[in-house]
This record gives C-alpha cells, sequence and structure tokens, in this order.
C-alpha cells in the first residue's frame, strides 16, 4: 500500500537538503521528489545489506488487491549500523511501514526511505535524514583510545563547507553535479576532514608512536606520527595525507599536509588541490562521554581563506562495525535510480 501526502511537517529537513543535490555523494536526492513523501507499507521480499547503500523490496497491495513490488533505497550498512538499526528490522519476511520520497521520475520508481517502522511498532531512521532521536551516550571514556560516533551537526559541513569562502573554481565545480554525481561511483573512501566528520563509527588506537583511526567506512584508515616532529621531504601525497601529532596536554594535535587533489577534498563536492593543510585538535570533554573534534583547512586553489569547525562525537562502545565492504555495483545504481 502506498500513501501520499503532503509535507509541511517536512520543511525542516527540506532545508536540510537544500544543498544536498550538488554536494551529498551518495545520498543525492536529485532523482527524488522532495515536495511530497510517500508511504509505503509491505512484506520485505529481497535486501541487500550493503555499502554504499541498502536497497530492499516490499510486496505491497494496492486497493484492487493485486501485489506489486516496491523497491526502497536506504542509507548504508555502515551508516545503518551507526543509527542503531539491526539486521532484523530489514529481515525477509517483516511486514513494514517506511516514509520517504518518490521518484520524481515515475510512481513505482525506487523510493528513498527515511523512516522504517516495523509491525511492533519500533522506529528507525534508515537514512540519515530520517527523523528519530539520537541515541545519547552513557559510558564514560577513559580517554581518546575507544570507540566514537560524530554527531549530526558533521553533515552540514559535509555538504555545504563554507560557501562564502570558496574561489571561483570551487564554485564551478561544486555547480557541476553531474560530474560530482560520477566520481561518486567508486568503492573509494572520503579524504580528510570530510572522513573524520561524517557520522560513521571509528576507533582510536594510540600508542607512544602513533595514532591510528580505523573507520567503518571502505577499509579507511589514519595514522598519525607521534615520533615525527615535521613532514618528511619529499613525502608522497596520499587521500589521508601525511599527518604528524603531539599532545597538548591532554588534546592530541594533528598536522596534515601532502594530500592528493580530490573531488570532496574540502567537503562533498567541493574539491581541494595538492597545497591542502589541514590541523585538527582531538579533546576528550569534561563529561567523558564526548570527544571535541576541531579542524581548519587551508588550500589556496579553492578556499580564498581557511575554514574552521567543531563539532562532538559521542563515546559509543556498545556499536559494532558493519564490517561490509563497498559493492561496485551497488556504488554505480544511484546514478540510475532516475
Amino acid at each position: 500500500m502506498i500513501r501520499h501526502r503532503a509535507v509541511e511537517s517536512y520543511l525542516v529537513c527540506a532545508a536540510c537538503l537544500a544543498f544536498a543535490d550538488a554536494a551529498f555523494a551518495h545520498h543525492s536526492p536529485a532523482a527524488f521528489d522532495q515536495t511530497r513523501e510517500v508511504v509505503v507499507e509491505g512484506t520485505i521480499t529481497k535486501v541487500g545489506w550493503m555499502n554504499p547503500h541498502i536497497y530492499f523490496t516490499l510486496a505491497t497491495t494496492r486497493a484492487d488487491g493485486s501485489i506489486v513490488e516496491q523497491e526502497v533505497q536506504a542509507g548504508s550498512a555502515s551508516g545503518l549500523t551507526a543509527l542503531g538499526v539491526p539486521k532484523t528490522a530489514l529481515a525477509v519476511g517483516k511486514h513494514v511501514t517506511v516514509r520517504g520520497l518518490p521518484s520524481r521520475s515515475a510512481a513505482g520508481k525506487v523510493v528513498w526511505g527515511l523512516n522504517l517502522t516495523t509491525g511492533s511498532g519500533a522506529t528507525y531512521a534508515i537514512d540519515y535524514l530520517g527523523r528519530t532521536a539520537p541515541v545519547a551516550p552513557t559510558v564514560e571514556a577513559k580517554g581518546l583510545p575507544g570507540r566514537w560516533l560524530p554527531q549530526l551537526t558533521g553533515l552540514l559541513f559535509a555538504r555545504t563547507g563554507s560557501q562564502d569562502k570558496l574561489t571561483e573554481a570551487a564554485r564551478a565545480a561544486r555547480d557541476d553535479v553531474a560530474s560530482y554525481r560520477a566520481s561518486a561511483t567508486v568503492c573509494v573512501a572520503w579524504p580528510t576532514p570530510l572522513m573524520m566528520v561524517i557520522p560513521m563509527v571509528r576507533d582510536i588506537e594510540v600508542d607512544a608512536r602513533s595514532v591510528r583511526l580505523a573507520f567503518d567506512w571502505m577499509n579507511a584508515e589514519r595514522v598519525v606520527h607521534l615520533d615525527e616532529t615535521a613532514h618528511p621531504a619529499g613525502v608522497e601525497p596520499t587521500l589521508q595525507g601525511h599527518s604528524i601529532g603531539h599532545w597538548d596536554g591532554g588534546a592530541l594535535v594533528i598536522d596534515t599536509v601532502a594530500f592528493t587533489p580530490d573531488r570532496s577534498g574540502v567537503s562533498q563536492g567541493v574539491p581541494a588541490g595538492p597545497r591542502k593543510h589541514v590541523v585538527e585538535r582531538l579533546s576528550l570533554a569534561d563529561d567523558r562521554l564526548h570527544l571535541r573534534y576541531e579542524v581548519t583547512i587551508e588550500d589556496p586553489d579553492y578556499l580564498t581563506s581557511p575554514v574552521s569547525f567543531a563539532e562532538l562525537w559521542d563515546h559509543r562502545p556498545d556499536l559494532e562495525p558493519s564490517g561490509e565492504q563497498c559493492n561496485p555495483d551497488v556504488a554505480r545504481r544511484f546514478l540510475d535510480v532516475e
């Protein structure tokens, strides 16, 4: 069963989406009608629990009693894991109700799912724009090491960067939606600082020589060298750059250079060049439930002046990484959902 309704109550989320057509990788709503919602009710007949997107199919009943299938696009396996959605909520045979956005092109095409309600009444966000209350952290951290989850404020930075500080080249790249969408069809991790603010689970390990950050997304990893006081001459550029760090009291200060140019090096859809320089600070909050992440990005090719941003990460030792690899075929699908 598919029901349509106006979206007066959805205007807040719609505002959040305003820039996303040009700047949100696998979750671009360009193919979907953001002016109305659909509510789809049916039984799950097929599920692909994958990165970078989960797709599932519902058998729905029309008013005349006929059965039709409706495909739903949800967030990534890594994202739903971080949102606390159990695989059992999307199991084949489950009767569920999905709230989402319909295709712009025609009825019956893929629906962008935002929330899912099970037969027992449990409701889950199946995309970061779904409307559910976030889970508050309850376990205190002893320090920076541990499992962390950025809060959703990072998504705003990821999608918009700092629009008033973009060069003409950055604005042109941001507005080139077609090339950006095409660049997002590969199974490659996002660069720093984008990788740091996207709300996916990450683990921090610390020893005398380094700090390692492992992300539940495309096998991404960062190494911060504590035993180096300067960047080596001629260091080979990489996606995450070369990072050196030092302790400032209990806070970790990270200096990173030698980035390879990337289509989303500043924020999603806003590139960065080879001169990008990132300085970050990670510090445990007084309540020991949160980690404060602060970052300043310099890039003379795409920014007229440095951009700074800060957010909180929740201490979430209760979460487990999805363990799902990126599926290249699924990565390419979002170009064809129209």
